[in-house]
């Protein structure tokens, strides 16, 4: 890992630092015009009192103007996607700059232009030490391995011809001599020389019984002061084989045998003996000789030679094996020891050219710095101008929007003005035009003067001409003075929207001077940039001298190379010898890879040029349906004209149509004040109804007050007596304080009762219990009692406070359950909600086992109740519930929880009981997941969304028999088939399978398989297909008949 860290942190300083380009201009999507028949109004507070007629109108309005908002912005953005016919296409730039690194140019690394690659690094070569190093010792490691391997087997080959040995010494003495064989002789192992490691061992230890000054002169050897070690005691152990061969040996006189005879003499001796039948076999002659004795002696002999040989074979055979696996190893040893010389060479080459790189690495570094600093610089450079560009861009946008500003101030000068017998008066104070204030001058007089002559100069130069009806001379206004006849309101209106005017054109001049002085920025910083590119490209190119140099360097080291002669190529004809040195080293991968390179470059030659012409037919069918459209576009034009001809009587403006229509409209609203009397009406209501509610709520309070009076005159009344009640009990605990005789017999006795009474009770309440708890039977009782009385005594007991009759154990003796169709919906429920509280606590076993009686119960409180359950049933269900879990599960679930699990219960119960039918449950569960597929966000396959939903719902709700049946299969069919969302494509059945199988077996839903699931989902991805394809074949057959019946109309 430390070197994988050393690489990466090496790889990532040699990286060059990318150029920042300068951005692109991107066309922004143009905000649609301000609306002038608003009249600057809030729209917000006059479109609600549109008509219906005048909000189509308007909606209508609106949507051509955000039409053409995007057509233009449609159209900037494919003029900047249309090719420069003098660029070739970014795909063929990249396949040309792959083609170039590709093209098999390799510079030789004595070449002149030989660019060093930048992975040449003190680092990377350091690492190759390493390698070549590890080789080295795992070359040397592997041979030392496979020696210690062949000198362990001649120990254990030692040891057991040492053990033959001894064997055949002891047979020796059992057999006559002429009939002895000898092992080779092995020479004895030199430890000293073949376990150089038992050097190292410490043989003496101090404290051997050596005197000190014995050791200071030195006058005799360690080994002649130590204490010689006793003589060890051999004590010749035999064992029970050598026991029963030294009996049978003495037994059989074998030591009478001086020479075994031959095998054929044994079988003539034998034959000349009696049979084993006779007496005479076993009888012994006056010399102490029986044949039966001659014939064991000479079948023991017999097994020992036999033994004797197989033992000298055997050692004969081990001895040739190793010999042979020890010729072996001297080959495999010659092989490594060349292997590890050369490498031995290549580490003296590496560290060669470590020492040199090491010696050239800080001034790389430095020229690699230098570079860096230079191509940073020139970013910052080209980040500042990208910011400056962005500035200039907004300040446009914001030119622009100054424009439509004044350009509006006008337009409502213009429409609260023209027609005004002022109008020239009018238009003259208005169209005064803004100038900035300038700095002033030395002499004042000047000032003045140029002033007054620039006021007189604007005089002469505007329109001061007003035309009257009775009155055709020239007539001079004076703008400081509103002249008579004219509305002192018109006269303020024109001073203020010239105010607004000049204010708007005050600021579209200081965001002209901003664009001005941003692009004498830009043009400053593209200067610096341009520099620090230069200073760039000297930097590198210095770097890539100094690489080269240091190149030549390394090229100087002699390097060894082992080659074969079919690795060697191109041999030139004649007598005389080549010099290797000279030649080119190739790896042999890259002329494959370049022969391989031909044949491609052939196959993408064809390519393209079928290609080009297949662009070359699409070109000519383009430009052909072009000219049709063009030709369409004048067509319609020309009907649109004559169409507005017919209609209006001249060509108008639609959108000037509208606007006027709107604008009358506005005015119309604006100007009448029965809008203002219906609102006013509407909140006189709206003050009287909540006027009415204070009222019914200062009688709500009144009465609840009397009411809390009421109850405090008896809580009063409650103090008094539990006042007197205190006072009963201090009396007669000061009666009790006082000594009486004590009888303890009568106490005992009520006790006792007590006692017995309590006992009945508990065992009762336990039958209870035991019963709400869904058993089987009620608990059976050690005494007999009535269950009439016990169930009187309880609702005497408990009125008010326990359930009703229909909880009562009583009551559920009766076994009320629904069919196993609802019980089976139940334990979905009841499964699916303990799955999702007690998952991580709980195996699916126990939950699958806790669900099974709590749905019983519920199945059987829902079929008794038929959904009529008030709040304190409601409470003793729960309890009941809770009574039936372990404790350890009642943390993980509320109150609240269980009574929506059982109102869900109930919904089961009720779906069993109404009138839904299958139908009608599939089509809500397909409008439900439509429903969330428009509440869900960034979904890419919605027909893949839908179908998943829609199964998980369907293996949820219906039972797996109707889940497999043609009718379901029917039913969504016709859903999906209708739906336009659905394409069959995009459906992905393995994946539906797998998921819906897993939301089962998440919310325990054991009947549900992945066979039932596959089967649907590729009967409806089969039937969605071929119902889709006769669709568009369907579709392609209307249209092949409607273009005959066109032509036909052509012709006509």
């Amino acid at each position: 890992m430390e070197i994988e860290e050393r690489l990466s942190m090496e790889a990532a300083k040699r990286r060059s630092i990318e150029p920042i380009v300068a951005e692109e201009k991107i066309p922004s999507m143009p905000e649609p015009g301000e609306e002038s028949f608003f009249f600057g109004r809030n729209p917000n507070a006059i479109i609600p009192r549109f008509s219906k007629k005048m909000l189509r109108l308007l909606r209508r309005y609106r949507s051509r103007q955000l039409y053409e908002i995007d057509r233009i912005y449609n159209w900037e953005r494919m003029e900047l996607c249309k090719p420069d016919p003098n660029k070739n296409h970014p795909d063929d730039e990249r396949r040309i700059a792959d083609a170039e690194k590709n093209l098999g140019d390799y510079k030789l690394k004595i070449g002149f232009d030989y660019e060093p690659r930048a992975t040449e690094t003190v680092t990377y070569k350091y690492i190759e030490v390493v390698n070549a190093r590890q080789s080295h010792f795992i070359t040397l490691d592997r041979f030392n391995k496979e020696l210690f391997q062949l000198r362990k087997r001649k120990w254990y080959l030692y040891e057991y011809i040492e053990e033959a040995r001894k064997r055949l010494k002891r047979l020796h003495e059992y057999l006559p001599f002429a009939n002895r064989e000898y092992l080779v002789p092995i020479r004895e192992i030199d430890f000293a020389e073949e376990y150089p490691e038992r050097n190292l061992q410490e043989h003496c230890k101090p404290g051997c019984g050596i005197e000190i000054a014995d050791i200071l002169y030195l006058e005799k050897k360690v080994e002649e002061l130590l204490p010689q070690p006793p003589p060890p005691a051999f004590e010749e152990k035999l064992s029970v084989r050598d026991r029963t061969e030294q009996s049978l040996y003495k037994s059989l006189h074998a030591f009478e045998v001086e020479d075994l005879p031959d095998i054929k003499e044994i079988l003539q001796e034998i034959d000349s003996y009696p049979g084993f039948t006779e007496s005479e076999f076993f009888e012994r002659n006056e010399d102490g000789f029986a044949p039966w004795l001659s014939v064991a002696r000479y079948q023991w002999l017999i097994d020992l030679i036999d033994e004797q040989n197989g033992l000298v074979l055997k050692v004969k055979n081990r001895v040739k094996d190793f010999d042979r696996d020890l010729e072996e190893m001297i080959a495999i040893r010659c092989k490594a020891m060349y292997e590890a010389e050369y490498m031995h060479c290549f580490m003296i080459t590496l560290n060669q050219e470590l020492n040199i790189l090491r010696d050239s690495e800080e001034i790389e570094n430095q020229l690699l710095f230098n570079a860096d600093e230079a191509m940073k610089t020139r970013n910052e450079m080209q980040a500042v101008i990208n910011t400056k560009n962005r500035q200039i861009e907004d300040y446009k946008k914001n030119v622009d929007k100054l424009n439509e500003q004044i350009l509006s101030v006008q337009q409502k000068f213009m429409s609260t003005c023209k027609g005004h017998k002022f109008f020239d008066f009018l238009r003259r104070i208005f169209k005064k035009r803004w100038r900035p204030p300038k700095p002033p001058k030395a002499d004042d007089e000047s000032s003045e003067s140029s002033s007054s002559d620039e006021s007189s100069t604007e005089d002469e130069d505007a329109d001061a001409k007003s035309i009257d009806s009775t009155d055709m001379t020239t007539i001079r206004l004076d703008e400081s003075h509103c002249p008579t006849g004219l509305e002192r309101s018109t006269y303020d209106l024109a001073f203020q929207l010239r105010a607004e005017r000049h204010a708007l054109e005050k600021v579209l001049m200081e965001v002209q001077k901003g664009i001005e002085q941003r692009r004498a920025d830009v043009a400053e910083l593209s200067k610096t940039m341009k520099f620090h590119e230069e200073v760039y490209a000297r930097e590198k190119e210095t770097l890539l001298v100094f690489r080269r140099k240091r190149q030549q360097e390394l090229n100087k080291i002699n390097i060894s190379v082992i080659l074969s002669m079919d690795q060697l190529q191109h041999f030139k004809p004649g007598d005389t010898y080549l010099d290797l040195s000279r030649a080119i080293l190739f790896d042999a991968n890259h002329l494959v890879a370049l022969k391989d390179r031909v044949s491609q470059l052939n196959e993408e030659t064809q390519e393209t040029r079928r290609m080009h012409r297949i662009n070359v037919v699409h070109l000519r069918r383009m430009n052909t349906d072009i000219n049709f459209m063009r030709g369409e576009i004048t067509r319609l034009e020309s009907a649109i004209k004559q169409e507005m001809i017919k209609k209006f009587g001249t060509v108008i403006n639609l959108d000037e149509l509208e606007e006027e229509v709107l604008r009358r409209y506005v005015f119309d609203l604006e100007t009448s004040a029965e809008e203002e009397f219906r609102l006013i009406e509407k909140e006189i209501a709206k003050k009287k109804l909540e006027l009415a509610n204070l009222e019914e709520e200062l009688i709500r309070e009144t009465k609840m007050h009397s009411e809390k009076l009421n109850i405090l005159t008896v809580l009063h009344e409650e103090r008094n007596v539990l006042y007197s009640i205190l006072k009963a009990q201090e009396k007669n605990f000061e009666r009790w304080m006082q000594p009486h005789k004590i009888n303890l017999d009568r106490d005992v006795e009520k006790l006792t009762q007590i006692h017995k009474e309590q006992k009945e009770t508990i065992e009762c309440l336990e039958r209870e219990i035991c019963t709400l708890r869904l058993k089987s039977k009620p608990l059976q009782l050690f005494h007999e009692v009535v269950k009439g009385d016990i169930i009187k005594k309880t609702d005497e007991q408990d009125d008010g406070v326990t359930c009703s009759k229909t909880l009562a154990p009583e009551a559920y003796l009766q076994r009320m359950e629904p069919d196993q169709f609802t019980m089976d919906r139940i334990r979905k429920v009841v499964q699916k909600y303990f799955a999702q509280w007690f998952n991580r606590y709980a195996t699916s076993d126990n939950i699958r086992k806790n669900a099974k009686k709590v749905t019983r119960y519920l199945a059987q409180a829902a079929h008794t109740f038929e959904g009529k359950i008030t709040e304190r049933i409601l409470d003793c269900i729960t309890q009941s519930l809770e009574s039936m879990m372990p404790k350890k599960y009642l943390m993980h679930m509320s109150k609240e929880n269980l009574e929506k699990m059982f109102r869900d219960v109930l919904s089961a119960y009720d779906y069993q009981s109404s009138e839904v039918n299958t139908d009608e449950l599939i089509s809500s569960i397909y409008h439900n997941v439509l429903s969330t597929l428009g509440q869900t966000k960034s979904v890419l396959n919605k027909t893949q969304f839908i179908m998943l939903r829609l199964f998980e719902q369907l293996i949820e709700l219906l039972p797996l028999d109707e889940f497999q049946s043609e009718k379901t299969t029917r039913l969504l069919m016709q859903l999906l088939a209708d739906d336009s969302q659905i394409d069959p494509r995009c459906i992905n059945a393995d994946d539906i399978v797998d998921k819906t199988v897993k939301y089962a077996r998440e919310n325990l839903l054991d009947s549900i398989t992945a066979m039932p699931i596959r089967r649907l989902a590729d009967n409806l991805d089969r039937e969605l297909s071929t119902h889709k394809a006769g669709a568009v074949t369907k579709c392609t057959f209307e249209t092949v008949r409607k273009i005959p019946s066109a032509q036909n109309k052509n012709k006509f």
